[in-house]
């Protein structure tokens, strides 16, 4: 069990880890820091969710949550504002 407890805290650590990251990053991008992109992360694999002006804004924060360490993939639900 203690191992186990270790593996899931190690995990919910590198969850943070890894949305942390990519929060920094999209605050220091110059077209994607007023946005309000919401990041989640869960084993490697993160999840984009808000609303942004353009859909190559939406490459562009794939782009940088898959250039993030122990990011395995990203799953878009972001959505272009009309």
């Amino acid at each position: 069990k203690a191992a186990t407890a270790a593996t899931k805290t190690g995990e919910v650590f590198d969850n943070a880890r890894v949305v942390t990251v990519i929060n920094a990053k999209l605050v220091a991008d110059g077209q994607l820091s007023a946005l309000k992109i919401n990041v989640d992360a869960t084993d490697g694999i993160v999840t984009l969710k808000g609303t942004v002006g353009s859909v190559d804004l939406i490459g562009r924060a794939i782009t940088l949550a898959l250039d993030t360490a122990g990011v395995t993939q990203v799953v878009s639900l972001l959505t272009v504002a009309m």
